[in-house]
């Protein structure tokens, strides 16, 4: 997809900051279109426009499809309806049995888990080859698209796993807040919930912080929770947060140790890197300068097999290589 935007004011653009959102759509109805910019900084903005829609946080590329369909003849088994209907109940069932936010591990190993016993689940989400007449979609997505797979069960299947966590925890941590404050009964009526929330404001600003810093952190450490379930698939022994550097696995294939660092979104994190390593990531926003330079280090990348086909400057790069290829070379498998 390209865009061309003419006679836009440059000052809107002077001071956003990296991670900034331009989101432009079509009114309904209307032959008209809006755009809008949202700064990295406005989080409570970036949080409506992740809650109003599908779009993943992190680096994005393409066209999101706001409502997602799927084919005439397939099951009803699209994201929107029985997947999300199930994650629901799955995040009811886990915040019962402790009341407190679950883990990484927790929550990527769940929804792994479920996916793997509920193939269903899979097959019309992701683009595999085979998927859609696989009699195991989910092997055939760990076989086949690996990278497309994991985007999809972080970005998409935990994504919305840990919104209803939230939707479940976070709410009676503002109350316990304002309780612990106010110490008298609550007032029945607006005025009177307008002055807890008051008294109460620098409670209501730090659960937010701590929900803000929550989801920061979990993107990175999911990812890396689903690349060693990944691993283990493959049967590739491997150590994590090995060595002094920051290198999250050293693998030991059948040649000589191969280290492997992950990040869901590239920044500086691979300027650590010592010749040789592989760099994954799922971040579709690396640049052609970038990847150059990134790969005159002698680094290679490891991409989704959806954006190693559409990205142009991924293409015919050698160095830049898909999950599949990548998790094949590694466990001694043909591609």
């Amino acid at each position: 997809p390209e865009v061309h935007l003419t006679n836009v004011y440059n000052p809107y653009f002077a001071d956003l900051e990296d991670g900034a959102l331009l989101v432009m759509g079509r009114v309904a109805r209307e032959d008209r279109y809006e755009a809008l910019i949202v700064n990295a900084a406005e989080e409570h903005l970036m949080d409506i426009l992740y809650g109003a829609t599908d779009i993943p946080e992190g680096a994005s590329w393409g066209v999101v499809t706001l409502y997602e369909t799927v084919e005439a003849d397939a099951p009803s088994l699209d994201l929107t309806s029985d997947f999300f209907r199930f994650l629901e109940q799955l995040a009811l069932q886990m915040y019962r049995q402790t009341r407190e936010m679950p883990t990484t591990r927790d929550t990527s190993g769940r929804v792994w888990q479920v996916v793997a016993q509920n193939g269903e689940f899979v097959r019309y989400q992701i683009t595999c080859p085979g998927l859609s007449q696989a009699k195991d979609p989910f092997t055939t997505a760990i076989l086949k698209a690996p990278g497309n797979l994991t985007r999809w069960l972080l970005q998409k299947a935990e994504f919305q796993l840990v919104r209803f966590l939230e939707k479940l925890h976070y709410p009676n941590q503002y109350i316990e807040k304002l309780q612990e404050r106010w110490q008298r009964p609550f007032p029945s009526g607006w005025p009177g919930l307008a002055e807890v929330f008051g008294e109460g404001l620098e409670d209501i600003i730090a659960v937010s912080k701590s929900l803000t810093q929550s989801r920061r952190a979990r993107a990175g450490n999911s990812f890396q929770w689903y690349l060693s379930y990944l691993l283990d698939g493959h049967h590739i022994p491997y150590d994590e947060q090995a060595g002094g550097q920051r290198v999250d696995f050293l693998l030991f294939p059948r040649t000589s140790p191969v280290v492997l660092s992950a990040k869901t979104t590239a920044r500086e994190r691979w300027k650590q890197l010592e010749e040789g390593a592989y760099f994954i990531t799922l971040d579709r926003g690396i640049t052609q300068s970038k990847l150059a330079e990134i790969l005159s280090r002698s680094i290679s990348i490891v991409v989704p097999e959806v954006d190693k086909k559409h990205i142009t400057h991924y293409r015919n790069e050698a160095s830049v290589v898909t999950f599949k290829d990548f998790f094949a070379q590694m466990s001694g498998r043909v591609a």
